[in-house]
């Protein structure tokens, strides 16, 4: 819940109704929440502005949210400002308005708007946009350090990208370590490939364990490969894993199971998935 833009002149029976509104909110007592959220704001808690928006939005009452969120951001509450922004951006219909709003959450060193208004910027500049990210990732946002990998990588300069791709994975972002597997096969660090990609396998990317069977593959390690192509059909439903798992049981004369891996390589038909520079958004 907001408090912070909060001023010091708030006043104990503010913060009450603002706590009271609070533990309804919790308890699944949404119209009494709001009701105190408004007690709380009539009586000088800026930030209840705020927390009635969040309560008004979550019931799609859009309108009503973003009467509500205007108020707590002229009143100075950053959170405020970013939501508006965040709205603007989904709605689509004015960039601009979401750019005001971004800028003015970013002033307060908001880190989710200093990443989202570095994307929002980046075909406009590019320089800003790095700008913003390492502010953002200064604020230990995985994502910023992600996107500032990216801009280096989609540049070619795979040795800048290096150090942020690994940086985004050190916070547990699944695409920093999967990219920077990448990065270092390119660089031709083949064991700092097979790490990143292990990495990345246990933080849940779908495409890295067939990447590390690939390699293992190359390699000879035909064993070590099978146990990563098994994983990747297993754990993340890559079609590439089974396919590869019956052409390794085919090698061996073993038609039942590679029977059995191609009829399931016939069923996974999901495709590798594409990441983007990435934004911020609130867990549904």
């Amino acid at each position: 819940m907001t408090d912070a833009g909060q001023s010091p002149e708030v006043t104990a029976e503010a913060r009450e109704l603002h706590e009271r509104g609070v533990e309804a909110l919790r308890e699944g007592r949404a119209l009494d929440a709001e009701d105190l959220f408004r007690e709380a704001y009539e009586a000088g808690h800026a930030g209840a502005a705020n927390d009635l928006g969040n309560s008004l939005a979550t019931w799609r009452d859009l309108d009503g949210a973003r009467e509500w969120w205007r108020r707590a951001a002229d009143a100075g509450i950053t959170e405020a400002a970013f939501n508006l922004a965040l709205d603007a951006e989904e709605k689509g219909d004015d960039p601009d308005e979401a750019e005001r709003w971004y800028r003015r959450a970013a002033a307060d060193e908001h880190r989710d708007a200093l990443l989202n208004l570095g994307k929002l910027l980046e075909g406009q500049d590019e320089d800003e946009s790095m700008s913003l990210y390492l502010r953002a990732s200064e604020l230990g946002s995985d994502k910023a350090a992600f996107n500032i990998g990216l801009l280096y990588d989609n540049r070619g300069e795979l040795t800048a990208a290096e150090p942020w791709y690994s940086r985004a994975a050190e916070r547990g972002n699944p695409s920093g370590a999967f990219n920077l597997g990448h990065v270092r096969l390119d660089l031709g660090n083949v064991d700092g490939a097979l790490e990143a990609w292990r990495h990345a396998a246990d933080l849940q990317h779908r495409n890295a364990a067939h990447s590390v069977g690939i390699i293992l593959a190359r390699g000879g390690d035909e064993d070590g490969a099978a146990e990563w192509f098994r994983r990747a059909a297993r754990e993340f439903a890559d079609p590439r894993g089974a396919k590869r798992l019956a052409t390794y049981y085919e090698a061996r004369g073993d038609a039942a199971e590679a029977a059995r891996w191609t009829s399931l390589a016939e069923r996974l038909s999901a495709p590798p998935v594409e990441v983007v520079g990435m934004s911020w958004r609130p867990e549904a």
